[in-house]
């Protein structure tokens, strides 16, 4: 299946389906992050349960401390 990622064309990796998935086989760790698929921002809760679909737009925030 091929998606985007942060506006990049990606080709997932068969077996991986959820955001979670996504976010594991691209090594982000889902603290401190935000992600939008599709315009939506989605929970914590949802990252392991919203199914990714062919041309799914996506975006991964991680956010950075700082003083």
């Amino acid at each position: 299946m091929t998606i985007q990622v942060n506006g990049k064309q990606q080709v997932v990796a068969e077996g991986v389906h959820t955001v979670e998935e996504l976010l594991e086989s691209l090594g982000v760790k889902a603290k401190g992050i935000a992600v939008e698929i599709n315009g939506e921002i989605l929970s914590f809760d949802q990252l392991n349960s919203v199914q990714l679909c062919e041309n799914d737009q996506v975006e991964v925030i991680q956010f950075v401390g700082g003083g």
